[in-house]
């Protein structure tokens, strides 16, 4: 009798268990949450070891879950867009083929797309294909964009991998955004030219190693719902506890530090540039409070709904226009530095104000940061601006 009561009372805990998780998972899946351990959505199987993590090779093209088309990969991780080919070689090239990397984040790599060839991209390849069609040149524009992608992340990529050995005629950098969005405060010093993600990673690795305790919990945060949330409960309220602990840096002080990473990797990218290899940064616009009265209703809405979020104990949204007036004023600055404007292969534009004055009849952005198809038009119509007269001038010496 008391074999069939233990093994009854398992049966039952079994089901309440299983019960349990599937209800958990559904709700935190419903609610647009993650379900299991991940660092902000990226998955540990995506660990890699230049940038902390990237696409994995010939991932499939997806269906995003607001309908919206999610690229694939080549066998290098980077988004297959446009026409491009999921076996390209980019270890070759053609003599007569220009080539060009755009770097960034996940603006680079395509949200809310209505296809292949909405990407920034794709978008430039054909321009200029179409500005100089009366050519023998062929024109690659290759997207190397990955959600979250700091100036570290990409100037690593880049140096590392892009540089020594794709053989790249002209590299851009679309970024600015993503090196504000996660605070500095708090983390050490010689820790802070990284991404939160490659610290996560590494922690857990150092941790999952260490004993059968550290691994185990690994194990179940990343495989099981109703223990994942217990464990984002727990940390979710010792840092609320904590978070009251900490003393509130100085706005511009914390801002600063910030936009202090970004020049450091802005200038070691500005001394790659050479006469193979020219360098154009572009500071990115995003939704801002300084846009506020030519906004969309439904962008009203985007910029209402970051109004709760906090940055280092500030308001988000004014925390990241500091950052952005910063921002702005240093590149005024850097681009007077005779290094710089006696560097031909380099250029630095600022063009995060061209929505600034849009018609609000008008939407250009699809959340608190990414664009839509008009709007993207619209940045590659100003990325052309700059961008034009110095292939012109590449294609000019080195085809004459």
């Amino acid at each position: 009798m008391k074999v069939k009561t233990l093994i009854f009372v398992i049966i039952i805990n079994l089901i309440f268990f299983v019960s349990l998780e599937i209800s958990i998972k559904f709700i935190l899946n419903y609610l647009g949450y993650p379900s299991h351990q991940t660092y902000a959505n990226i998955d540990t199987h995506r660990y890699n070891y230049l940038t902390g993590y990237y696409k994995q090779s010939f991932e499939k093209d997806f269906v995003r879950e607001n309908g919206t088309l999610g690229l694939g990969s080549d066998q290098y991780g980077f988004s297959l867009d446009g026409d491009a080919k999921k076996d390209r070689d980019l270890t070759l090239k053609d003599k007569c083929t220009f080539r060009t990397f755009i770097f960034g984040g996940s603006t680079v790599e395509g949200r809310h797309l209505v296809n292949k060839y909405d990407t920034l991209s794709s978008r430039l390849e054909k321009k200029l294909k179409n500005k100089f069609e009366n050519t023998n040149i062929e024109f690659e524009v290759i997207n190397t964009g990955v959600s979250s992608f700091n100036s570290s992340q990409e100037l690593a990529l880049y140096l590392y991998k892009v540089l020594y050995a794709f053989k790249p005629d002209h590299v851009i950098f679309f970024n600015g955004s993503n090196d504000f969005t996660i605070s500095l405060n708090n983390v050490r010093k010689d820790l802070r030219n990284s991404h939160i993600f490659q610290r996560k990673f590494e922690e857990n690795f150092k941790k999952s190693s260490r004993n059968i305790f550290y691994y185990t919990d690994t194990m179940l945060a990343e495989n099981l719902s109703t223990y994942f949330l217990f464990k984002k409960v727990v940390q979710k309220t010792i840092k609320k506890v904590s978070s009251k602990k900490n003393v509130n840096v100085d706005l511009n002080n914390a801002a600063m530090q910030h936009v202090n990473r970004y020049f450091y990797n802005i200038n070691l990218i500005a001394l790659t540039a050479s006469s193979n290899t020219n360098v154009t940064v572009f500071f990115q616009p995003t939704l801002l409070p300084e846009m506020k009265n030519n906004l969309s209703i439904e962008e009203t809405g985007y910029l209402k709904s970051m109004q709760k979020l906090k940055w280092n104990n500030y308001p988000f949204l004014d925390a990241k226009q500091k950052y952005y007036n910063l921002i702005r004023n240093e590149i005024l600055l850097f681009k007077e530095k005779e290094e710089i404007k006696n560097n031909k292969n380099f250029q630095i534009a600022d063009i995060s104000k061209i929505f600034l004055n849009k018609n609000k009849d008008k939407k250009y952005f699809s959340d608190h940061v990414h664009y839509l198809p008009n709007s993207r038009s619209e940045l590659v119509k100003s990325m052309e601006y700059y961008l034009i007269p110095n292939i012109t001038n590449s294609i000019q010496s080195r085809y004459k």
